[in-house]
């Protein structure tokens, strides 16, 4: 559930008007959401490892 609100989250930010550095500024403007769907990519490729480390320590 908790990968399903970040992707929503992610989603609306990135088509959302409203961002934190403007898009009328070159570059910097689309750096934030840049950054959001780095941070995305990364929670989204760390959370399976995550579980995998959960369920083997479980496995003990």
């Amino acid at each position: 559930m908790k990968k399903v609100v970040a992707v929503i989250g992610t989603v609306f930010y990135l088509v959302s008007p409203v961002d934190l550095v403007p898009n009328v500024i070159p570059i910097i403007g689309w750096m934030d959401e840049l950054v959001i769907l780095a941070l995305l990519t990364n929670y989204l490729a760390k959370t399976p490892r995550e579980q995998q480390e959960q369920r083997e320590q479980q496995a003990k």
